[in-house]
């Protein structure tokens, strides 16, 4: 079976690899936007780490779920909503 290569947008915190192994995807990036759950440093992290996911051979860029609401957090949730759809 092939394997999907994806990238990992990760909005807040850390996540963890294993999950990956188990499965049959490979992951080739990740970028962290904020290890505080910095709506702020989320924010101005988002674009810049967009683009560099976009640039690796990944088959799709996955996001985890973002698990705030309100400020900046509905922005951020409407570009991310918006990239996927485009």
């Amino acid at each position: 079976t092939a394997r999907t290569n994806i990238a990992l947008l990760i909005p807040c915190g850390k996540h963890a690899d294993s999950y990956f192994r188990s499965t049959n995807v490979t992951l080739i990036g990740s970028r962290v936007l904020s290890a505080t759950d910095d709506e702020q440093e989320v924010s101005k992290n988002l674009f810049r780490s967009m683009r560099e996911l976009d640039a690796l051979p990944a088959d799709i860029i996955v996001c985890e779920p973002i698990l705030y609401d309100g400020g900046l957090w509905i922005a951020i949730k409407d570009r991310l909503k918006r990239a996927a759809t485009s």
